[in-house]
This record gives structure tokens, C-alpha cells and sequence, in this order.
């Protein structure tokens, strides 16, 4: 149920420990680990299993494996592990794991989210009813389960729109569609993407498109009171028929007038969801009507993005999210040099074999780091079934603009071999 694996030794007098909950091999978790350690904190890891699962999960980790299956034993587990160590900040680092880091928090009486807050801002169906019950300015939208969804075809009439799972990340199954055609086909395609995943409810929204610039934004809360750290601009224009991420690059260049209306708007979606401590991630457009929310959670920027950070800062991303969880007072230095990433996209399916021109992408000016983060032999799926990228691509210069040249002539340079997957003997 819950079993403690490995030793910490550590030669600085620990301040307490942080509770870090993660799924399996969650690509967020070794940042977080460093940064608590950093923190003169005790990172303890807790992965949420369902049954009996190997517990060399948890090989060179300090930590638990809770078995969500029995509640009871998952509340004695925490209660153990209290005892032994002062717990100072709960932190779910996926989204999945979110509402046990709420019940954790609760149980240890220490800051956190409620649980309706959490459910809210993980549903894109429920955040949407919630933005307009609250008069949070949302496009046209509907919300259906997806066996029905077939019937409204033909009497949906806002042209374009975007078909998304309402429980997706990464931009994962999110279809715009130009006509009852193409939406009849999001709808299919995305019944194929439920059928090969796991995710409940089976449900999907259909929504007005919103043409403008796209933002990224990262910011936390304390005590119900949003502080922005960075807003990204987004140069690739990120019209569909997919919509997988590109490039991020900070400071942002969009009129302080606007970012304002930013702000203000992801104030009011926080307070409408109820959420009230902890980092948040947005996803933003901004036209001549002004700001609108896409998306937005109770978690840090996904993927390995959060160097870009440091790149641009000095400053540790996961540190101050984890100060923050301690109660720490924070405090945030604004880029002083221009900075961004490029989540590599998938261009076509099929078994990695090899990259190359990794050498000479590196040697580009201003190219800070290229993280490949896939192995031979790893199966790239594009968009929109897929919804990992094959790595990231870093990069600084004195003006955002020679950022985004360097990140694109470096990905130029890159080129991902591939074969075909082979299925019973078959090409897939």
C-alpha cells in the first residue's frame, strides 16, 4: 500500500519536506525534486497507482506509492508519513493527480485549492459553463457527450469552430472545423482518440474559432491574488486544422494596454473557478474585441519549458512554485534578455530511427540548448492523436525577433529519421 524506498542524506539541516505528487515517469517530477533540494527541503514522492503495481516506480526516489483504490489506507499512509516528518506543501505537478494533492493538503491542514475549484479548471466543458455563469466573456460554445454528438451537426452554425475532448492535454485531439463536413469528421476522429485512452468522461465541446495572437502565460496565486511572471507571445500563427504548440518567446511584444486586459481576465476566471493558491498556466487570444481564455490550470507550463526560465531570468521555476507551497514570501525578476523555445513538432508518424544535424543546429547563435527527449526506437505520432513532442529547442538573444530566427534555423537543421510502423506484419 504505502512503502518508503531509499535514503536521503543530506549534509544541510532540512527545513521540513515537500510532498510531490506525480504520475509515473512524470517529466516534471526530477525538476522539482532538484529544486526542492535546492529549497533545503525533503522531496518526497507520492505516485498514485490503482492496484499492485512494480515498486521499482520509486527506484532512487524517497517516497510512496498510494493505492487510490483504498481510501482508507491511502489517509493512513499520509498519517504515517507525517509522523515521521514535518510536511510544510503539498504540490500535484500533473494535472491528473490534482484532486488527491487537494485531499492531501486538506487532511494535512495546509494551503490548497478546493476540489470543486480543481474539477472546474480540468474540464474544459465545466470551465466554460462556469465562465459564462459567472459573466466571464466565452465564445459560442456547446458541450455534449460524445454519442450524441452526432445529432448536432446539423444544427450547429458557427463557422469556423474548434471540436475539442473536453479532458485532453496538450492540444491532443483539438480539430477546427470550416463546415458541417469537417466537423462530422472531428467528431469521428476524436471518438477514435477516446477509444485508444483511458479518459472518462467521454465528452466533447464544440466552440466558435477565435482568430487573434496567442499568448502563454505563467503566473501564481497567493491568497487569491494573481501575480503574472511571464507572458509568452506565440509567432507561429496557430490557425489549425491541429493545433500543436510551437514556439514561446518572452517578453512578450503585444501593447501593455492589452496584457492588462490579460491579467484582468485570468483574474476573474480564477476567482469564477474558485481557485485561490498555487501557479497557473493560461492560454490566451487577444483580438479587436480583446482578451479571451482558451485554457487554464492550476499547474506549471508543460513539458521541459520551464527552462526557459532560467535562460531568461537566472530564476527557478520550480523553486518559487515550491516556496510559494511552503509559504515562503516570493519574489520575481522580469526577463532581462529576450528568450524563447521550440516544442519540435511532429511532422510525420513512424519509428525514430536517428536525428541528425543535431551537431550543427547547436552551433547556431543564440541557440542555448537542444534537449531531445525521445530515444531510438520511440514511435512520433502527429497531431492530432499525438500529443507528445520529440524535444525542445532553446534559445536567447538581445530582441525577441533574432530569438525566433535562431530557434527557426536551428529546427531547419534537424531532421528526424524515421520508419514505418509495422502492425501484424503490416505497414501501418
Amino acid at each position: 500500500m504505502g512503502n518508503r524506498y531509499g535514503s536521503t542524506a543530506d549534509s544541510a539541516v532540512l527545513r521540513g519536506a515537500i510532498l510531490l505528487l506525480a504520475p509515473h515517469a512524470s517529466y516534471r517530477l526530477a525538476p522539482f525534486v532538484r529544486a526542492a533540494r535546492a529549497l533545503q527541503l525533503r522531496p518526497i514522492v507520492v505516485v498514485p497507482v490503482h492496484g499492485v503495481v512494480d515498486s521499482t516506480v520509486l527506484v532512487g526516489q524517497q517516497g510512496l506509492l498510494l493505492d487510490t483504490s483504498h481510501p482508507s489506507a491511502v489517509l493512513e499512509a499520509i498519517r504515517k508519513l507525517r509522523r515521521q516528518y514535518p510536511i510544510l506543501g503539498v504540490l500535484g505537478l500533473d494535472d491528473a493527480v490534482l484532486p488527491l494533492a487537494v485531499q492531501v493538503a486538506q487532511w494535512l491542514e495546509l494551503p490548497h485549492n478546493t476540489l470543486s475549484a480543481v474539477a472546474t479548471a480540468s474540464r474544459k466543458d465545466l470551465a466554460r459553463r462556469c465562465q459564462r455563469e459567472r459573466g466571464v466573456r466565452t465564445p459560442t460554445f456547446v458541450d455534449v457527450d460524445l454519442d450524441a454528438a452526432d445529432a448536432l451537426v446539423s444544427t450547429w452554425k458557427v463557422y469556423p469552430c474548434v471540436v475539442k475532448p473536453v479532458n485532453m492535454a496538450a492540444s491532443q485531439g483539438v480539430i477546427r472545423a470550416n463546415c458541417a463536413i469537417d466537423l462530422q469528421a472531428a467528431i469521428d476522429r476524436i471518438r477514435a482518440i477516446y477509444r485508444s485512452s483511458e479518459k472518462r468522461p467521454q465528452r466533447l465541446i464544440i466552440e466558435q474559432y477565435l482568430e487573434g495572437d496567442e499568448i502563454a502565460v505563467e503566473a501564481v496565486l497567493q491568497q487569491g491574488s494573481l501575480q503574472i511572471l511571464t507572458i509568452f507571445d506565440k509567432p507561429d500563427p496557430l490557425q489549425g486544422p491541429y493545433f500543436e504548440e510551437s514556439i514561446y518567446v518572452t517578453p512578450s511584444v503585444i501593447p501593455t494596454a492589452q496584457l492588462k486586459q490579460v491579467e484582468h481576465l485570468l483574474s476573474a476566471c480564477c476567482s469564477a473557478y474558485g481557485l485561490y493558491t498555487g501557479p497557473v498556466h493560461a492560454e490566451c487570444r487577444i483580438n479587436a474585441q480583446g482578451a479571451w481564455l482558451l485554457e487554464l490550470a492550476p499547474r506549471t507550463i508543460g513539458g521541459l519549458c520551464s527552462r526557459l526560465f532560467s535562460h531568461g531570468t537566472g530564476q527557478n521555476l520550480e523553486q518559487l512554485v515550491l516556496a510559494l507551497a511552503i509559504g515562503d514570501e516570493i519574489t520575481w525578476q522580469r526577463p532581462v534578455r529576450a528568450s524563447g523555445v521550440m516544442m519540435i513538432p511532429v511532422r510525420s508518424g513512424g519509428i525514430l530511427r536517428r536525428v541528425e544535424g543535431l551537431s550543427a543546429a547547436c552551433k547556431v547563435p543564440g541557440i542555448e540548448e537542444i534537449l531531445i527527449d525521445v530515444r531510438e526506437g520511440y514511435e512520433l505520432v502527429p497531431w492530432p492523436e499525438g500529443n507528445t513532442y520529440p524535444g525542445f529547442i532553446f534559445a536567447s538573444a538581445e530582441q525577441p525577433s533574432k530569438v525566433v530566427k535562431a530557434l527557426r534555423q536551428a529546427h531547419a537543421l534537424l531532421q528526424f529519421v524515421t520508419s514505418p510502423l509495422l502492425v501484424s506484419g503490416r505497414v501501418a
